[in-house]
């Protein structure tokens, strides 16, 4: 197929089908190992040194090193006003997404189970920009309305409705945000939140983003971790999956408000076309899942961004019924179970057409501190 071309800056660059061709590559992305070496995937992905077994040391002077280059070699696009430029991100998702426009935002610091969050992030992959999009406490966002909305659970569990830069703060409902969802027949956009905030019971709602007075119950009954829900709905709004609650994974039949059990392990994630794929995170931390409403389509499978032996949380599928059904975000690099660190970054997959197994990553963070959370928006509708 015929390449497509971006301009960002002085910069044009090309991109084919997603994930063929060439991988954008940089002196700086080898960091130092010390128990083997990285396998490489799909199209084309060079290899190098990386395990999870990483001096932090090195590791924390490779990153300093790495983000002084990024700024040298990009200093004429960090004049821009909104943010600072991350080309290396920008590079790696437009390879990944064959040049689909992206948005993915994530809570920085914190815990993943504990939450503590100290602000919400934001990265275009047209700009290339990371800004701060939410700058007080906070639990987790997950994006909706086409990837201009980015809905915030506040510290004090209320969910919030932004703009994508910030603006336009106004608080729509008391509880914690689950999903974003927008009903195919009248096109309105819905938060789907937990009532509860903290804690399992107090059922799931929708609230409408155009006048947060219209409520609509989703499920009445338990529903994900007490710290997070989970709940994320098909794009025809007829299924959701999560866990009912920690850890009896399942499927909602929507309509009917009746859950057929399908498995054990936590962090579920749900396709956001009608295809009723959805995966949920083994109890190892390394492996996901994958299935077809009820139906099994995997087992334990791997999931390995290029911190392999490291341990995984927060997956989220991403959003976008277009573009969006076959990408995951998640954050990775957690050095051991519930324990935390600075090298824990966000990173969006791309699962094969079979939702079988995740055949190729982009890095999505490059910094010091726990970027945790994701929620990414493939296919952001122009405007």
């Amino acid at each position: 197929m015929d390449a497509k071309r971006l301009r960002v800056g002085d910069i044009e660059m090309a991109y084919e089908e997603a994930g063929s061709g060439a991988r954008p590559t940089r002196s700086f992305r080898t960091r130092p190992t010390v128990c083997g070496s990285r396998t490489g995937t799909s199209g084309s992905r060079p290899s190098g040194p990386i395990c999870g077994a990483l001096v932090p040391e090195a590791l924390r002077a490779t990153r300093l090193l790495r983000r002084l280059l990024v700024i040298a070699a990009t200093l004429p696009l960090l004049v821009c006003a909104g943010g600072e430029v991350d080309a290396e991100a920008r590079d790696e998702v437009l390879w990944l997404t064959g040049g689909v426009h992206t948005r993915v935002a994530w809570r920085e610091g914190g815990h993943p189970i504990k939450g503590g969050g100290a602000a919400i992030r934001g990265f275009d992959s047209e700009t290339g920009k990371v800004h701060t999009i939410w700058d007080r406490p906070c639990i987790k966002a997950v994006l909706a309305a086409g990837g201009h909305t980015v809905l915030v659970t506040s510290g004090d569990y209320h969910v919030w409705a932004l703009d994508w830069d910030g603006s336009n703060r106004r608080r729509i409902a008391k509880g914690s945000v689950s999903d974003g969802w927008r009903d195919p027949v009248s096109g309105e956009d819905w938060a789907i939140y937990r009532a509860s905030g903290k804690g399992t019971d107090g059922g799931v709602y929708r609230v409408s983003l155009a006048d947060p007075k219209r409520k609509v119950r989703v499920w009445a009954g338990p529903e994900g971790h007490k710290v997070y829900p989970w709940l994320q709905i098909s794009a025809d709004g007829k299924r959701a999956a999560s866990f009912f609650p920690y850890n009896k994974g399942g499927i909602l039949d929507v309509e009917a408000g009746k859950v057929t059990p399908v498995t054990g392990g936590c962090w579920s994630g749900m396709a956001s076309d009608d295809s009723y794929h959805w995966f949920r995170l083994s109890d190892d931390h390394r492996t996901l899942a994958t299935f077809r409403g009820t139906e099994r389509l995997s087992k334990a499978t791997p999931v390995m961004p290029p911190i392999e032996g490291r341990q995984i949380y927060c997956p989220r599928a991403a959003e976008g019924p277009e573009h969006g059904g076959r990408y995951i975000a998640l954050s990775g690099g957690y050095p051991g179970y519930n324990k935390n660190g600075p090298g824990v970054e966000i990173f969006l997959g791309r699962f094969d057409p079979g939702y079988t197994k995740i055949e190729s990553w982009a890095q999505v963070t490059h910094n010091d501190v726990p970027d945790q959370h994701p929620t990414a928006w493939v296919g952001v509708e122009a405007r």
